[in-house]
């Protein structure tokens, strides 16, 4: 049996990148195969039948994938953003104003993280004083209970 004491605490980048790759390859087979045979199942889903299957069957041992599947799920918001949805769909309009696009982009996070210091700056100087007198009010009432 497999313990997670005997994998390496951090996996070298080539294993990683290696076991990406395996994972890769698997899906892209899974999707010639199903686009030769014309199954209405998707690439996804047969890809991971067959990996069960090799995972089950004991040709491929888990630790052959392990650190390229963490990786994977713990990155996955990456792949499914809208934005690399769109940057796959619209690839010619990208082409023609990719770079305006992106001034936009980051032209507007910048305002937002300014306006968003500047309220959060006002509202902690705002707070400040209320918190000091009430903190004072506090002091004086403890104060007065204890006879000091």
């Amino acid at each position: 049996m497999i313990t997670s004491s005997s994998m390496p605490l951090s996996p070298s980048l080539p294993r990683v990148g290696g076991q990406v790759l395996l994972l890769a390859a698997l899906w892209w087979a899974a999707d010639a195969l199903s686009r030769w045979a014309h199954l209405p199942v998707p690439a996804g889903v047969l890809g991971l039948a067959i990996l069960l299957a090799l995972l089950f069957g004991g040709w491929l041992p888990v630790d052959g994938v392990r650190f390229g599947a963490q990786w994977m799920l713990t990155d996955m918001l990456l792949f499914f953003i809208p934005a690399a949805v769109a940057t796959v769909r619209y690839g010619p309009m990208l082409r023609d104003s990719g770079l305006r696009l992106l001034a936009v982009i980051v032209v507007g996070n910048a305002c937002v993280m300014a306006v968003t210091s500047i309220a959060v700056e006002l509202l902690v100087r705002k707070g400040a004083p209320l918190r000091a007198s009430r903190i004072r009010r506090i002091l004086a009432g403890t104060r007065s209970a204890t006879g000091d």
